[in-house]
């Protein structure tokens, strides 16, 4: 599914101008939403900043991606999906 969508890589700049990029590791669904997660393996980024959650939305056009700004609705799911994380914040 995750080539379906046409994602093998996310690249996210940062206010200071620092490019990351993130990589799919699985594809989620809560309340009956998809969800694609992302992470990154950088040393300079705490644990909880290695991840990124983007909703699908799927309409007549394809396929949306939005980042999902509030993880902590997700903290139960991202845990059983990736292992231990430290609070969300």
């Amino acid at each position: 599914m995750i080539e379906a969508l046409g994602l093998m890589k996310a690249t996210l700049t940062d206010e200071t101008g620092q490019q990351t990029e993130y990589m799919p590791t699985a594809i989620v669904v809560q309340d009956g939403e998809q969800y694609v997660v992302m992470r990154a393996e950088h040393d300079r980024m705490t644990p909880a900043e290695r991840v990124l959650l983007l909703h699908i939305d799927q309409n007549k056009d394809g396929n949306t991606l939005s980042v999902v700004e509030d993880l902590e609705p997700f903290e139960h799911l991202l845990t059983q999906t990736l292992g231990t994380l430290p609070p969300i914040q």
